[in-house]
């Protein structure tokens, strides 16, 4: 929540709706200066630089080992320059188109 906050002051990024699961996240997004493909990739970006120190340093996460390990092995596949993969390289964006609504009588 906090990567999307900061997106939404820093990058004029518009959250109209958002559901976040266990493996993936869920955002019905716009925006109406910068491109989308920008703002995710800094929410991306500010997310797992958040998030990857806080399952490194926690030591009560149960699945501490495993989340790093997956981590690391996905850096290891792709040009990522850091140590550690959080999210997928690719994204599945669908484009929803706002309009008015209108009545049309018969």
């Amino acid at each position: 929540m906090e990567a999307i906050t900061y997106c939404q002051k820093n990058k004029d990024l518009e959250v109209y709706a958002w559901c976040i699961m266990t493996s993936h996240i869920h955002l019905i997004m716009g925006s109406s200066d910068d491109s989308m493909s920008n703002i995710l990739r800094d929410l991306k970006c500010h997310s797992s630089e958040m998030l990857h120190p806080a399952f490194k340093n926690h030591p009560q996460e149960s699945r501490r080992e495993w989340l790093l390990w997956h981590m690391e092995r996905a850096a290891q596949k792709t040009s990522n320059k850091a140590n550690f993969q959080l999210w997928q390289p690719e994204n599945h964006p669908i484009s929803i188109i706002r309009c008015k609504s209108s009545l049309v009588e018969m």
